[in-house]
C-alpha cells in the first residue's frame, strides 16, 4: 500500500491515470464502473478510514502514520493491542521479578546496644535552662514550677533545654527516623523497623559546634521518649546520654520509610539513607534535681546517719570488754581468795 501512494495526505482519493468519462444523457460526467469499484475498496479499508478520521482532527505528528513518513513500529503491524500492551509495561517501576521481591521484603530488625555504666545524672536547678522556642535563658527551678505536668528539663551534653511534654509529642512524627545499615540504598531490608529513634534537634537539642557531629548524640532510641511523655508521676528531669560505640551510618524518616515499594518520590531535604546523615545515638534517662545550697538532700543526710551508727556500735563494744574483764577480775578474786584460805 505504501507504493500505491507514497507521500499522499489522508483522505485523498487514489491517483489513478483519468479513465475516459461516460456521458449521460444529461451530459453529466460519470466515472467507468472499474473505477468506482477501487474507490470504493479504497474507502472501505479500515486502514484508510483511521487515517481519514485523524487527518480531520488537529494535525498531531504523534498521530501520523508510516506512509507519511514515520518509523514503522511494531504496533502497525501487530495492531492496537500491542501498543496498549507496551504502555502497561512501562507503567510499571521496577520488572516483574523485581516487583515481586519488593512486596516480599521485610524491614530489617536489629538489637538494642549494650548500655555503658554512667554516673548518675545530677542537675542543678539553680542554674539557668535554654528554651529553643521562646529563644531564651531561664531558671531551671523556676521555669519547672510554672507547669508541673507539661514542663520538662533536659540535660545534654552538659547543657539544659527547657521544653514540654506537648512540644515532644507534637514532634514525635517528624521527628521518628529509622537506622540505615548502609547508605544509599533505600530498601526495606537496609531499614531496621524494630528499633525507632528520636531526632532531638527537632526539640531544638544541637550539637554544640559543626566538630561535635559523631562526638555528642544526635539522636535518642524512642523507648526513653515514650517514658517521658507516659511518666505516672510526671517527673521533670531527664538527661541524654551517649553512646560512644553506636555510630548510625544513615537513617531514614518515618514519612519516607513508608515510601519503600511505592512509586513516590523522595522529598527535598528529606533523610533517606543518603550517605553521611547518621550520628551517634544516645539514650534518654531519669536525672536527680539537685542545687549548689541544698542542705538537707542526699550527702549531708547520709553523713550523719553513719556517724550516728558508728558511735553505737564503738559504745556497745566498750560495755561489752568492760562487763569481760571484770568477770575475769572477779573469777582471779576469787581463785586468789581460796588460796589464801587453804
Amino acid at each position: 500500500m505504501s507504493n500505491f501512494f507514497p507521500q499522499t495526505p489522508p483522505g485523498t482519493p487514489p491517483q489513478t491515470p483519468p479513465r475516459t468519462p461516460v456521458s449521460s444523457n444529461n451530459d453529466d460526467s460519470q466515472y467507468s464502473s472499474d473505477y468506482n469499484d477501487e474507490w470504493d475498496n479504497y474507502m472501505n479499508n479500515p486502514n484508510v478510514t483511521r487515517r481519514r478520521t485523524r487527518a480531520n482532527s488537529e494535525p498531531n505528528d504523534d498521530d501520523d502514520d508510516f506512509i507519511q513518513g514515520r518509523e514503522l513500529l511494531m504496533s502497525d503491524l501487530n495492531g492496537p493491542d500491542s501498543q496498549e500492551e507496551e504502555e502497561d509495561d512501562e507503567s510499571s517501576e521496577l520488572p516483574e521479578d523485581r516487583v515481586g521481591e519488593q512486596k516480599l521484603e521485610s524491614w530489617a530488625s536489629g538489637e538494642m546496644p549494650p548500655i555503658p555504666s554512667y554516673p548518675k545524672p545530677i542537675m542543678d536547678v539553680d542554674a539557668e535552662g535554654y528554651d529553643a522556642i521562646l529563644m531564651d535563658n531561664q531558671k531551671v527551678e523556676e521555669y519547672l514550677k510554672e507547669d508541673k505536668k507539661e514542663n520538662v528539663a533536659i540535660l545534654c551534653n552538659g547543657k539544659i533545654y527547657l521544653t514540654t511534654r506537648d512540644t515532644i509529642d507534637k514532634q514525635a512524627e517528624e521527628a521518628t527516623v529509622y537506622e540505615c545499615l548502609e547508605g544509599d540504598k533505600k530498601r526495606k531490608n537496609n531499614v531496621i523497623g524494630n528499633l525507632p529513634l528520636f531526632n532531638i534537634k527537632k526539640i531544638g537539642i544541637d550539637l554544640s559546634s559543626d566538630n561535635a557531629a559523631g562526638v555528642e548524640p544526635e539522636y535518642v532510641y524512642m523507648d526513653g521518649i515514650d517514658e517521658l511523655l507516659m511518666s505516672e508521676n510526671y517527673w521533670q528531669y531527664y538527661s541524654v546520654i551517649p553512646l560512644p560505640d553506636k555510630q548510625l551510618v544513615s537513617v531514614i524518616s518515618k514519612n519516607e520509610a513508608h515510601k519503600i515499594g511505592t512509586a513516590q518520590g523522595s522529598g527535598y531535604g528529606a533523610l533517606h539513607c543518603q550517605q553521611g546523615q547518621g550520628g551517634m545515638a544516645g539514650i534518654m534517662v531519669k536525672a536527680f534535681p539537685s542545687n549548689s545550697t541544698d542542705t538537707i538532700g542526699g550527702k549531708k543526710k547520709r553523713k550523719t546517719v553513719k556517724k550516728r551508727k558508728t558511735l553505737k556500735k564503738r559504745k556497745t563494744v566498750k560495755k561489752r570488754k568492760t562487763k569481760t574483764l571484770k568477770k575475769k577480775t572477779n573469777k582471779k578474786r576469787k581463785s586468789g581468795g581460796t588460796k589464801k584460805r587453804n
